[in-house]
């Protein structure tokens, strides 16, 4: 819950998760966003630099996903995988 000391506004990390979440469906500008919802435009970014750097740390430390491939080579025509990366960024493999 957030918690007003100041004037200020505290909002833990859950209340910021969705704030991002929220900002991203909103098709707004940063500067937009935060002018409508009263935020610091100073913390929003504080915000979103911090969990994006969480959850680049939590992927990495989770290791390397794994594909096995070896099954396709079991299908008689080739085979093609597409992997989304993100940001609409995708890597296709082709066996012909």
């Amino acid at each position: 819950m957030a918690e007003a000391t100041s004037g200020h506004v505290r909002r833990g990390e859950s209340q910021w998760r969705d704030i991002l979440a929220a900002f991203a469906a909103s098709g707004l500008s940063q500067k937009a966003f935060c002018e409508r919802e009263g935020l610091a435009p100073s913390t929003f970014g504080y915000w979103k630099r911090r969990l994006a750097s969480d959850d680049a740390q939590a992927a990495s430390a989770s290791g390397p996903a794994v594909i096995d491939l070896g099954a396709l080579d079991e299908r008689p025509a080739g085979w093609e995988v597409e992997i989304a990366l993100g940001d609409g960024v995708s890597l296709t493999l082709r066996r012909r």
